[in-house]
């Protein structure tokens, strides 16, 4: 029997025979390879399979298994085993669905994966040349400085974003309990962790998070009003209304800004996880829009997580633009005009219009009228009214802009004087 005591907990024979399901695994076969060997290797993983385990077990997110001494290994024994020791139904997930996040965000983040790639078709794959020493000291301190079982990380997880495998939202978790003086049951579980981590960062004087929008769409409503419908992951107040000064969207002269709920099936989830999701971070946000509103929203590609370095700039697009606000431009019709390779006058005369009102409308001297509107749409192949209207964008150092309350027009106004 070894009897071996890591950094900050004792694992001894009886804990393993606890953690290690006898179902999948030849128990006293582990515990005799172990107590013989100094360096563990992937053996004690393949080697040891009973005959069920041999059909059930999948240890694709230990392909990159590299030797460990004993000590190591005993005290990764509750992460290597979790996957085959949760005796509930999987609603909760595993510690597999963190292994599979993490080589996720790594592998988009170094270009090698985007959005439409067959991420689980290509899991082990994914695997390769990830270094996922970090990911275990992480769910180290999980799992021993806060005593926190992986079902209810797995599972508070999904409560936040109806995804165990969203590692991005793990790691939001990981720093918020970090920050906290104790770790207890009733502040463990936040019901918005990006709110929760947002107070935190601010009561120790450090820059809270933005969060910005994935994605949005804007729709009329059948009384013609329009809203634009931000989608992504947002903090919301314990009423389930957003906090609009950590969420990067910059506006002006719009109506009401509230939260669309997600749609759960809330009888295929936990009890915790149904009680959680009106506060979680999943929903999305509507904008009632205006006749003179303004609504910009952040370039993605100036967004990331090193969105505090001295030098990141963040790029501002006019997204919607009230009709009351609206310029028209007319470059687009030129360059399209440039890339058939055309004069003006014979553009003019394909489409029936006057060539000095041609003229005039390619530079800005006039505004074509419904119908020319209409032909110059058609003979360009332009699909909306917003191909014609002028849209700002603003540099934004270090989101300076942004923070300093002022509205957007404010900082245009500066630019063009």
């Amino acid at each position: 029997m070894f009897n071996l005591k890591s950094e900050m907990t004792q694992i001894d024979e009886l804990t393993l025979r606890k953690i290690i399901n006898p179902n999948y695994f030849n128990v006293e076969g582990i515990i005799g390879y172990v107590n013989d060997n100094e360096i563990i290797t992937f053996d004690v993983f393949v080697n040891f399979l009973t005959e069920k385990g041999k059909q059930s077990i999948n240890f694709s997110y230990l392909n990159e298994f590299k030797p460990i001494n004993k000590a190591g290994f005993i005290r990764r024994v509750p992460i290597y085993f979790n996957d085959v020791t949760l005796k509930n139904d999987g609603t909760y997930g595993t510690v597999t669905d963190i292994f599979y996040g993490y080589a996720k965000y790594i592998n988009k983040k170094q270009g090698v994966l985007d959005e439409e790639d067959d991420w689980y078709g290509q899991a082990i794959e994914w695997y390769k040349n990830i270094d996922f020493e970090p990911l275990y000291k992480m769910l180290e301190r999980v799992y021993y400085d806060f005593e926190i079982p992986f079902e209810k990380m797995t599972g508070y997880i999904m409560s936040q974003c109806g995804d165990t495998k969203n590692f991005e939202v793990f790691a939001k978790w990981f720093q918020y309990i970090g920050l906290l003086n104790t770790v207890e049951e009733s502040n463990v579980f936040p019901k918005n962790i990006l709110t929760a981590l947002n107070n935190e960062l601010v009561a120790t004087q450090q820059k809270p998070y933005i969060y910005f929008a994935e994605d949005y769409r804007v729709v009329t409503t059948k009384k013609g009003n329009k809203r634009m419908i931000l989608l992504g992951e947002f903090p919301f107040d314990e009423n389930g209304d957003p906090i609009l000064k950590w969420i990067g969207v910059w506006c002006e002269n719009i109506g009401e800004i509230k939260r669309r709920r997600p749609t759960v099936d809330l009888n295929t989830v936990p009890d915790f996880v149904a009680n959680q999701f009106n506060s979680s971070i999943e929903g999305s946000i509507v904008i009632e829009l205006k006749n003179d509103s303004r609504v910009f929203l952040a370039n993605e590609t100036t967004v990331d997580d090193d969105l505090f370095d001295d030098e990141k700039t963040i790029l501002w697009i006019e997204e919607y633009t009230g009709p009351k606000c609206m310029k028209f431009d007319y470059s687009n019709i030129i360059s399209k005009r440039e890339q058939m390779g055309i004069s003006q006058k014979d553009a003019a005369e394909a489409m029936d219009i006057n060539l000095r009102t041609y003229q005039r409308i390619e530079i800005g001297d006039g505004k074509p009228d419904a119908l020319n509107l209409i032909k110059i749409m058609n003979y360009y192949g332009l699909e909306s009214y917003s191909d014609f209207v002028e849209k700002e964008a603003i540099e934004d150092p270090n989101l300076e802009k942004f923070l300093s309350g002022k509205s957007p027009s404010y900082y245009i106004d500066v630019i063009s004087q």
